[in-house]
């Protein structure tokens, strides 16, 4: 039912036309459970709510066992909420405005909208476990590992030549983009992560952090690995 504002009840500045107020009509196709799965303690229900409504419609209106194996599967290390937001950032920001099927087509690889939902599900693949370049919770921090380059999974063939970059090596690069250049570096975990000194495979925190003895000269060594400073000439 519309309510109608007669102009002199309007609050505003704007008391020359009468003021409409529309129902929401937006999710009327759900039933009051479905409806409820947002706010639900359940966290399984309260991902399956952050589905959106088009995509759970092209999937025949049942999402497929993979999907919620793959939520079950993330739940132990990710919390619903984020897992909520993974999806709704994923499909806000790409797959919104793509088909959501494709047929294979030569070397494009096809797919389908019960394969979009396991890419808007699958974890990225940064060793660090950021969220798709970021830090889990913390969307304005790149994440330290990939330094933001981890990019949301999704199809090999589906990126147009625009979006696909151009593979440049350290012999292809100018001097300003050699100057510029920041290849991706783990950092310390230590001190809480808070240490941030870059460290280097297969450690996973800096020599102080390892509280690793000093030579004779002053410097660090791996005791495990040598019985002093490798650079002293006395070791």
């Amino acid at each position: 039912m519309v309510e109608v504002v007669e102009p002199d009840r309007r609050k505003d500045r704007k008391r020359r036309w009468q003021q409409h107020f529309f129902p929401q009509t937006a999710r009327r196709d759900r039933c009051d459970a479905c409806l409820e799965q947002a706010g639900s303690h359940d966290p399984l229900r309260a991902v399956l709510a952050a589905v959106p409504d088009s995509l759970l419609r092209a999937c025949g209106g049942v999402l497929p066992p993979s999907a919620l194996a793959a939520i079950r599967d993330e739940l132990p290390y990710r919390p619903a909420r984020q897992l909520a937001d993974r999806i709704e950032r994923r499909w806000w920001g790409s797959w919104s405005s793509r088909p959501l099927q494709r047929p294979a087509e030569g070397k494009q690889e096809g797919y389908g909208p019960d394969d979009v939902v396991l890419w808007l599900l699958t974890p990225s693949e940064c060793r660090g476990g950021c969220e798709d370049g970021f830090v889990p919770g913390r969307p304005d921090t790149p994440c330290p590992v990939c330094r933001g380059a981890t990019r949301p999974p999704g199809p090999a063939a589906a990126r147009t030549g625009r979006d696909v970059e151009p593979t440049v090596t350290a012999a292809d690069r100018t001097l300003e983009q050699a100057v510029a250049h920041r290849p991706p570096m783990a950092e310390c975990t230590g001190r809480g992560g808070t240490c941030g000194v870059p460290v280097t495979a297969p450690y996973s925190q800096c020599p102080a952090c390892l509280d690793w003895p000093r030579c004779a000269c002053g410097r660090r060594y791996d005791p495990a690995q040598h019985a002093g400073c490798r650079m002293c000439p006395t070791s």
